[in-house]
C-alpha cells in the first residue's frame, strides 16, 4: 500500500517481463511450440495478459497529467484554518473577481471588435497580482490537491499571454471579425480554466 498505485503497476510490469522473459527460454525446448508462429502466440498472448491487467486500474480520486497524480476538484482536501484567514477570503473574491472580468472583456470584444484587450488585460490580470492571489490560494489546499491547483493556476497566466498576443495590433490598423473571433477564443480558455480552478473551492 505504501508503494502506491504506480509502484504497483511497475512491479506487475516487472513480473511480466520476467514471466515472458521465461516463455522465451523454454519455447526451443517444447516440441509444441518448435515453430516461430507458435512462439509467437504464446509471447502475444502473454503481452495481451499484462495489457488486460494493467490497463484498468482500480478507481480512484487521482487522474494522470503529464506523468502525474492529480486529485479531481471533486475530491478536494481543504484546510478549514487556511480558509478562514483573512488573506485565503481575499484571495477567493480576487479570483472570482477575475472572472467576471474575463467575462465582461468577452462580452467587450463581441460588441466591440476594436475594443483595448491589450489595455483592458495589463489593468486587470497584473501578473504580480495574479501570482499573488495563487500563492494564498494554495495555502487553502493540501500537498496533493496542490498539485492540480498549480497545473491550472500556471495554465491560466499562460493563457493570459497568449489572449494578449491574439489582441494585438499593428499601428493603423484594425481588428477583423475573424481576429475578434480568435480573441473571444482565447478569452473562453481562461474562463474555462478560471471555472476549473474554481471547482476546487466548490466547498469554500
Amino acid at each position: 500500500a505504501a508503494c502506491g498505485v504506480g509502484g504497483l503497476i511497475a512491479l506487475l510490469s516487472q513480473r511480466m517481463m520476467k514471466a515472458m522473459m521465461f516463455l522465451v527460454t523454454i519455447l526451443p525446448s517444447c516440441a509444441a511450440l518448435a515453430s516461430p508462429a507458435s512462439r509467437r502466440a504464446v509471447l502475444e498472448g502473454v503481452a495481451g495478459l499484462s495489457v488486460v491487467g494493467l490497463a484498468a486500474p482500480p478507481a480512484t480520486a487521482y487522474r494522470g497529467v503529464y506523468g502525474m497524480d492529480i486529485v479531481d476538484a471533486k475530491d478536494a482536501v481543504l484546510d478549514d484554518d487556511a480558509l478562514k484567514t483573512k488573506e485565503v477570503q481575499d484571495a477567493i473574491k480576487s479570483l472570482r473577481a477575475m472572472m467576471q472580468t474575463v467575462k465582461d472583456l468577452k462580452a467587450s470584444v463581441a460588441s466591440d471588435a476594436q475594443f483595448d484587450v491589450q489595455a483592458a488585460l495589463a489593468k486587470d490580470f497584473d501578473v504580480v497580482k495574479i501570482r499573488t492571489t495563487f500563492n494564498e490560494l494554495t495555502n487553502a489546499f493540501d500537498k496533493d490537491t496542490q498539485k492540480g491547483t498549480d497545473i491550472l493556476q500556471r495554465g491560466i497566466i499562460q493563457d493570459i499571454v497568449e489572449a494578449d498576443a491574439s489582441a494585438k495590433l499593428k499601428p493603423g490598423t484594425t481588428r477583423s471579425d475573424k481576429k475578434a473571433a480568435i480573441v473571444i477564443e482565447k478569452l473562453d480558455k481562461i474562463e474555462l480554466t478560471f471555472n476549473k480552478l474554481d471547482a476546487y473551492l466548490a466547498s469554500a
